[in-house]
């Protein structure tokens, strides 16, 4: 009777490690793509920037949207930025500056308020700047 007991608990406890293993297994998967999603929309607003002479002063602005086909979720904010250059930088009073932010979020746990009116389980924030 305790050796069934034992041999019920190791069990369990294989379940319970098979099943963590599996959730891990399944973050680092969503975390590659999570990566790889804010990589596209930063190279997305690099090309903005590179294609429109006005981008630095018509900032573009976005909103919360999921992506239908990967059910991540993005902030993406760009702001001016033109106060976290050094003085040093090379043609300073005709610098221009702005700051990207995106912010992705995956398995979504309902109503809230993170991104478009949801809360997720997951997170993940990227920033870069670009300059003219």
């Amino acid at each position: 009777m305790i050796a069934l007991l034992l041999v019920s608990l190791v069990a369990l406890g294989l379940v319970k490690a098979t099943t963590a293993g599996l959730q891990g297994t399944s973050f680092s998967k969503d975390q590659s793509k999570a990566v790889s999603l804010a990589q596209k929309r930063i190279s997305e607003i690099i090309e903005m920037k590179n294609q429109d002479q006005n981008f630095f002063s018509n900032l573009p602005v976005f909103a919360d949207n999921i992506s239908d086909e990967t059910k991540f979720c993005f902030r993406t904010t760009v702001t001016e930025a033109l106060g976290e250059l050094p003085p040093e930088t090379p043609d300073f009073p005709n610098a221009k500056a702005a700051k990207i932010n995106v912010d992705v979020f995956w398995d979504e746990t309902g109503v809230g308020n993170q991104c478009d009116s949801k809360d997720y389980k997951h997170t993940q924030h990227f920033e870069t700047y670009v300059t003219q």
